[in-house]
């Protein structure tokens, strides 16, 4: 596999292990700590807020990240829109894999 897991890419395997599934905002809000600014369907960002530079910057940084976890095997696309992303069967494995490590010491 080469390279070790980014922080980010621990997070998002982390985050989908607790309910089986993760989408984008989930992790904007959890891992970069974006302030949504509707609750309707859809979560939405204000990117003045955040700043059009940090706000494009932090979406390729966690697009980036998914992509390699789809290319490792650890995540699938969702096969409904609003599931975003769920862990494979590897996935699941190496999550569980790092709690036993953390928890071990």
């Amino acid at each position: 596999m080469g390279k070790g897991l980014s922080p980010l890419q621990w997070c998002i395997l982390k985050e989908a292990s607790k309910k089986g599934h993760i989408q984008n905002s989930d992790i904007l809000i959890k891992y970069y700590g974006f302030q949504q600014v509707s609750y309707g369907r859809k979560i939405r960002f204000s990117r003045k807020q955040i700043g059009m530079e940090t706000y494009i910057s932090t979406s390729a940084s966690l697009s980036n990240s998914l992509t390699r976890l789809r290319n490792r095997g650890l995540l699938i696309r969702g096969s409904c829109p609003n599931w975003g992303h769920r862990l494979t069967k590897a996935g699941i494995q190496t999550v569980k894999k790092k709690a036993l490590l953390d928890h071990n010491g």
